[in-house]
């Protein structure tokens, strides 16, 4: 329709089909309400807060000037640009029996800053919470299998997201979220999209995964590293895929803990000093030094390699080690 100062609208009773999104663009549409036979329409049923199909199995329109609103636990479906630019809506509970959440259903609803989303959706849709501006945490329970294309595009404030073990797929530029600072990867997760952590900005350490297996992912996924701490640097063949998990290790090295493992990332990066050192030095990552130490990747040959940029990073933990294991040599 996109009628966007259009207020109230009354449906004939006899109406038997709405079209998808149907009232895409009237963001001030505040009543719908069926004609007086309306208890006789086979198909649709109006509420002082929405529309639904008439065993309200199905919530297709919410009226925009709503504040917060309980989903009756019939729904199982949240149909496309359901709450679209609801301005008002401040508050939401997804109950557990809602199975779909359709693409667009919530777009841009820019006050919305407490939502609840129950053990119960198997599937987020493309797109479904992109826009919600206020937005400053989120779960992702562990009934959702995939997380749609965009599916949070444009949360400029969300922070804090959570995404339970279960969620196997994660779509295209999911996020895009300005504000996002740290992101924890379930082991269930199998495809990462790409560009999913697209103009993350703040999430300048770590997308950390606990899966015991590579993923798949395109090459611009992720940020400046992968921290996978149960699998081995070898198993990813693409060179920026093993760049970004030997910033990873570099970055917290304490959460690996097979030696073989570790002894394949001290491998990868003994042989890519000059690319490695600085990252390491940088932070003073004494416990990485050590590692190569130990592994006798730091030799009476070599050791001078090492000491010199540390001199000039001024990194005082790991210079003190170097120093130490030259005296030993």
């Amino acid at each position: 329709m996109d009628c966007e100062n259009l207020k109230r609208i009354t449906l004939p009773g006899s109406i038997k089909s709405i079209r998808e999104a149907v009232f895409e663009g009237c963001r001030s549409l505040n009543r719908i309400s069926i004609s007086a036979d309306s208890a006789n329409n086979p198909e649709y049923v109006a509420t002082n807060k929405a529309l639904y199909n008439k065993d309200k199995t199905e919530l297709i329109c919410a009226f925009k000037n709503i504040r917060s609103m309980v989903i009756p636990e019939t729904v199982t479906t949240i149909k496309t640009k359901a709450f679209d630019y609801c301005n008002s809506l401040v508050s939401l509970t997804i109950p557990k029996n809602v199975r779909i959440i359709e693409s667009f259903a919530f777009d841009y609803c820019n006050n919305l800053t407490d939502l609840t989303i129950c053990e119960g959706p198997e599937r987020i849709d493309y797109y479904a919470f992109s826009g919600c501006s206020s937005l400053t945490g989120v779960t992702i329970p562990a009934s959702v299998k995939s997380i749609g294309s965009c599916a949070f595009r444009g949360c400029s404030n969300l922070s804090d997201i959570t995404i339970s073990e279960g969620v196997e797929a994660i779509g295209d530029l999911v996020f895009n979220c300005g504000n996002l600072n740290s992101l924890t990867i379930p082991e269930s997760v199998e495809v990462i999209g790409k560009n999913a952590l697209f103009n993350c900005d703040k999430l300048e350490l770590e997308a950390y995964c606990v899966a015991a297996k590579t993923l798949e992912f395109s090459k611009d996924s992720h940020p400046k590293l992968l921290i996978f701490p149960k699998v081995s640097i070898n198993e990813y063949k693409d060179t920026l895929h093993k760049e970004l998990c030997a910033y990873g290790f570099i970055a917290k090295p304490e959460v690996y803990t097979d030696k073989k493992i570790i002894n394949d990332y001290i491998s990868y990066i003994s042989g890519r000093k000059k690319q490695f050192l600085p990252e390491i030095y940088k932070e003073d990552k004494v416990q990485v030094i050590r590692l190569l130490g130990e592994a006798k990747k730091i030799t009476k040959a070599n050791i001078d390699e090492y000491i010199e940029p540390a001199l000039k990073a001024k990194a005082t933990r790991c210079l003190a080690y170097l120093k130490d294991l030259k005296n030993m040599h």
